[in-house]
C-alpha cells in the first residue's frame, strides 16, 4: 500500500494544487488512485478548496496556517470516513445475523 502526496501543478488562479494518491492491494498508480485534491483560496491565503471522491465532498472548505496542516486533515478526515464506515458495516451485519 502506498498513500502520498504530490504537486499536480497550479489551477487557473496560479495555485498550486495537491493531489492525495493511495493505492492499495498492489494496485498501479492511476487517476483512480487520487482520493483527495487541495488548493490554497486564490484571495485568502488561510482558505483551502478541497474535494475527495472517496468522501464524496465535490467542492469544500477548510481553514488552515499551511498546506501541510491541511494536508495533515484531510487525512485525518479520511481516516474518521473510514472508521465511520466499518462502524456502519459492523452494525448492518450484526443486525442481519440478529435476524437468522
Amino acid at each position: 500500500m502506498s498513500k502520498y502526496w504530490k504537486n499536480i501543478g497550479n489551477n487557473k488562479y496560479g495555485k498550486s494544487c495537491h493531489a492525495l494518491y493511495f493505492t492499495s492491494f498492489g494496485k498501479d498508480e492511476s487517476d483512480d488512485a487520487v482520493i483527495a485534491i487541495v488548493a490554497q483560496d486564490n484571495e485568502d491565503t488561510k482558505y483551502y478548496n478541497y474535494t475527495s471522491k472517496e468522501m464524496n465532498v465535490e467542492d469544500d472548505w477548510l481553514f488552515g496556517d499551511n498546506i501541510d496542516d491541511i494536508k495533515d486533515e484531510i487525512e485525518e478526515m479520511l481516516i474518521e470516513h473510514w472508521e465511520n464506515e466499518v462502524e456502519y458495516l459492523e452494525d448492518k451485519l450484526k443486525a442481519f445475523k440478529e435476524e437468522e
